[in-house]
This record gives C-alpha cells, structure tokens and sequence, in this order.
C-alpha cells in the first residue's frame, strides 16, 4: 500500500504515513479533480512553456544570426517539443507529482491505486497526450468518465487529484 498523499510505500497498519503525516484510516475519500482545474493547469502550463519557447527562439535568432525563423522551423518544433516533455516528465514524476500548472491548482497525478507516477510512466503519458487523436478523446472523456480521466489516464491506470 502507498501514502495517497506522497506516494510513500507503508509497512503495517499505520493510521498515518510517516512521511507525510496523511490520515490513512480509510475515512478519507480521492476527489478528483475537476475538468477546470485540469484546464487551468494545462493553461498556465502551456504560458509557461510559450515563455520558454520564446526566449529559445530569440536567442537562436540572437546567437545564429537568423533573421527569418521560418526557415528554422522544423528544428524550432522538435526543440520545443523535447522542452515539453522534459518538463512534465520531469515535474509530474518529482516528489510533487505536479507540473507548475497543476501545483497552482492544487491538483497532482497518482496512480490509482494511490502510489507515485514513475518517470516511465510519465514519459509514456506524455507520448499519449502527443497523439492528436487521442488528446481530442480525452476532451470528451474527462467531462464523461466518473474519475474524470483522460485517456491516457485509463491506459496507465492514473487519475489526477485534488490535494489534501
């Protein structure tokens, strides 16, 4: 059994998680997030990355002396891309397990049987979420499914959560 706060692995039959603190008396219920704050989060997310992203172009046309960035184009997408995945890949299987977005909407993802995401996992949640096909599915199966999970999220087995 883990901490569904921490992701912590716990021994016995602890009411609390020694690392965390977490109230483990099965009195506490996971709510999941709502498709806003999910919404949100992608949001601030993507602002962030924008951001990033920006200032790699300028400083490509800065140190390259390219003055027209469409002929960059190709290269400039794959940059920003590797940056992407990096980042919630990195973020999503820290300690928080939370990109920037998600942390300021108070959210996390988990696996549900209430442990921590794997760097594995994650990097194949964000290869999912990369399919056209499947990020438009997803759309429908947050506000549809009763855990509010996308579909990269029933394949892995996660759901994201509100925090405690």
């Amino acid at each position: 059994m883990f901490c569904s706060n921490c992701g912590n692995k716990l021994e016995g039959d602890s009411k609390f998680c020694p690392k965390c603190g977490n109230n483990l008396d099965g009195k506490q219920e996971v709510k999941y997030a709502k498709a806003s704050k999910r919404l949100y989060a992608w949001f601030i997310d993507e602002v962030l990355l924008f951001a990033v992203g920006f200032v790699i172009v300028l400083l490509l046309m800065l140190f390259t002396g390219v003055d027209n960035i469409e002929s960059k184009n190709y290269q400039l997408t794959i940059i920003l891309n590797v940056i992407f995945v990096i980042y919630l890949v990195v973020t999503e299987s820290s300690e928080k397990q939370a990109s920037i977005g998600k942390r300021s909407m108070n959210i996390k993802v988990i696996n549900e049987d209430n442990s921590k995401t794997k760097v594995t996992q994650m990097l194949l949640r964000v290869i999912l979420y990369l399919i056209p096909v499947i990020q438009l599915a997803s759309y429908i199966t947050i506000l549809a499914t009763e855990k509010k999970q996308a579909v990269w999220d029933m394949i892995l087995k996660q759901v994201v959560v509100e925090e405690n």
